[in-house]
C-alpha cells in the first residue's frame, strides 16, 4: 500500500475532476442492484493513472458516506467507524475516508485477519467468557485513529452528491446498451450467431 499512497498523494483531493464509481460487480448497500457496474468518469486527455488512483480511493469513501447518511437516516450515526481488510493499511485512504465521510474511523490492528478474529472472539461470548458482543471492543486493538481534516470540508461538499446521479446515470446507459444488444440479435445472418461485435457462422453460411 506504500506504493499506491505515495502516488496518490501527489494528487489534491478531487483527484482532479476523476469521479470513479466503485460497483464493479454491482451493489449490495446502500441500494441492492446486482447489474449495477463501475465507471470512471470526467476523464481528459491530460488526467494520469495517479488521478484514476485517487479516483478510486475517493470514489470507495464516497460510496460509504452514502451508507452512512442512510443508516444515520435510520437512527444510527455511525459517528466512528472501524476499518478492517487491506485497505486498512493505507493511511492515506484511511484519511480520506475520514475527509469524505465526516467521521472517525479507526483502522484496527492486523486488518486483514479480522475476519477470523472476529469469529474467533464470538466463542467466548456464546460462553459467557465476555458480556455481549459489544464487550470484544476492547480486545481488538486499533492502530491508529484518523479524524476529519478541517481542510477536508470543501472535498465533502464536492462528493455529497456525486454517487446518487452517478448510479442513475449508469443505470440508464446500462438499459440503452441493452436494448440495443436486443435489438441488434435480430439482425444477425440466418445460421449465425453474435458475439461481441462479430457474428460466429456455421460452415454453410461462412462458404461463398
Amino acid at each position: 500500500m506504500e506504493v499506491l499512497d505515495r502516488a496518490v498523494e501527489t494528487v489534491p483531493p478531487g483527484a482532479n475532476r476523476v469521479i470513479f464509481a466503485p460497483w464493479m460487480y454491482g451493489e449490495r448497500a446502500p441500494v441492492t442492484d446486482t447489474t449495477l457496474r463501475g465507471a470512471f468518469v470526467n476523464l481528459a486527455l491530460d488526467n494520469t493513472r495517479e488521478d484514476m488512483l485517487r479516483a478510486v480511493f475517493e470514489g470507495v469513501a464516497m460510496n460509504f458516506r452514502w451508507m452512512f447518511e442512510v443508516a444515520a437516516g435510520k437512527g444510527l450515526p455511525c459517528r466512528k467507524v472501524r476499518a478492517i481488510g487491506g485497505g486498512a493499511k493505507s493511511d492515506t485512504w484511511m484519511q480520506i475516508f475520514a475527509d469524505v465521510t465526516g467521521r472517525t474511523v479507526e483502522a484496527v490492528e492486523k486488518p486483514r485477519d479480522a475476519g477470523a478474529l472476529g469469529a474467533a472472539l464470538a466463542v467466548p461470548v456464546a460462553l459467557g467468557v465476555y458480556d455481549g458482543i459489544g464487550a470484544i471492543k476492547d480486545v481488538v486493538r486499533v492502530r491508529r485513529s484518523f479524524e476529519p481534516d478541517r481542510g477536508g470540508r470543501a472535498l465533502r461538499r464536492a462528493v455529497r452528491v456525486v454517487p446518487r446521479p452517478a448510479r442513475g446515470v449508469i443505470a440508464r446507459l446500462q438499459e440503452a446498451q441493452r436494448a440495443g444488444l436486443r435489438a441488434s440479435r435480430g439482425n444477425a445472418p440466418s445460421g449465425c450467431r453474435r458475439h461481441g461485435v462479430k457474428y460466429a457462422c456455421t460452415a454453410s453460411q461462412a462458404s461463398p
